[in-house]
């Protein structure tokens, strides 16, 4: 190989690596992520924050408005025509869909918010989420329905990695 040949070659690959170290300074500066923080594949941070935030104002709002596109409803069965209204929401990303994938989020009517991750084995958000549990049944899309609140939970922590839990306060729903 020829002098100039090997002196092309040096400098291209000189110009690649600060193009390229150019190209990811402006995605650091701009705030596009590249990779999400681990757990890969099955669940985010970011994500889960995102989605309970959603949750809580629906908690506040009662706005169906402000949940994610295709959550679930529960609905809870009573004998007592005179008790509360339990139900229950959840709302899972795909995981085969985003890097924030498998981030599966659980409220019921009490304003306990759970959040999980795990592998919810689909290319669209939302929907009916697998559980490997004796509860399989309990829930097959909006018009399902539970008897106890605490199966529902149990089945969830069953099959998914549980993250996180918080309680909204009674005083912040309107």
């Amino acid at each position: 190989m020829s002098r100039r040949v090997k002196t092309v070659l040096i400098g291209s690959g000189i110009v690649g690596f600060g193009l390229g170290g150019l190209l990811l300074l402006w995605l650091w500066a701009a705030g596009i992520e590249i990779i999400d923080p681990a757990p890969k594949g099955e669940g985010s941070y970011k994500e889960l924050d995102r989605v309970m935030a959603q949750f809580r104002k629906y908690y506040r709002t009662k706005d169906p408005a402000v949940l994610p596109a295709h959550y679930v409803r529960l609905q809870g069965e009573s004998d007592n025509p005179k008790a509360p209204d339990t139900w229950m929401i959840y709302y899972a990303t795909a995981s085969h869909k985003m890097i924030s994938g498998g981030t599966i989020v659980l409220m019921d009517s009490t304003g306990r918010i759970d959040g999980y991750f795990g592998h919810h084995c689909s290319k669209s958000d939302g929907g009916t989420v697998g559980i490997s549990s004796r509860w399989h049944l309990i829930w097959r899309g909006g018009d399902s329905s539970f008897e106890k609140t605490e199966d529902v939970r149990q089945a969830f922590d069953h099959t998914f990695s549980h993250q996180n839990t918080e309680q909204i306060a009674a005083a912040d729903r309107d």
